[in-house]
């Protein structure tokens, strides 16, 4: 879709792209580039070359502009509950295991996780280092992992958080780059 396109060509999430037509969502392209010479692009090369294509074959112009968008910030709420691993209890492995009822995660890595399964992006302002033993809320199950989300679903994901590991999720306004179509 010409939304793939943008956030592919620009290195943005959907929620920074602002003024795209309806059927910037639903119309499917196939494209079929090829870049001069024998070596292969780097992806700064890939994204200038598709940007320049989006100009040409849509007419596209756009802009960037800073504007306020939702957000959640994960926060910390009861640091008791937070469980931290430590490098001991790796058991010599470089990475944690985990089982499916719980996730050794970093917070950003968390937040990330989050903001993926959430209708705009969930920053980590908890200041926590190292892995974090973290209840597995049930969307991150493989088959529930490809579900869309419902509004229920995602308070039920902003819920778990603070009641299990002593987080929460804070809905906030952040001024965040767009892109924003002509």
């Amino acid at each position: 879709t010409l939304q793939d396109l943008l956030t592919d060509a620009y290195g943005v999430y959907t929620f920074q792209i602002s003024g795209l037509p309806d059927w910037g969502t639903s119309a499917h392209f196939d494209i079929d580039a090829r870049s001069a010479g024998e070596a292969a692009p780097s992806t700064a090369q890939l994204r200038l070359m598709l940007q320049r294509m989006l100009a040409e074959r849509f007419q596209l112009t756009l802009h960037r502009e800073m504007r306020p968008i939702p957000i959640y910030a994960l926060v910390v709420v009861n640091p008791a509950k937070i469980k931290e691993i430590t490098k001991e209890q790796f058991d010599g492995e470089t990475e944690p295991a985990h089982t499916p009822e719980t996730m050794m995660n970093t917070m950003p890595l968390f937040a990330s996780t989050l903001g993926f399964r959430m209708d705009r992006p969930v920053l980590d302002e908890t200041k926590l280092t190292g892995y974090y033993d973290i209840a597995t809320p049930e969307w991150k199950q493989p088959e529930q992992a490809r579900m869309a989300d419902s509004i229920e679903r995602q308070a039920k994901v902003l819920a778990e958080p603070e009641s299990r590991d002593g987080l929460k999720v804070q809905e906030r306004k952040e001024a965040e780059e767009s892109l924003v179509i002509d």
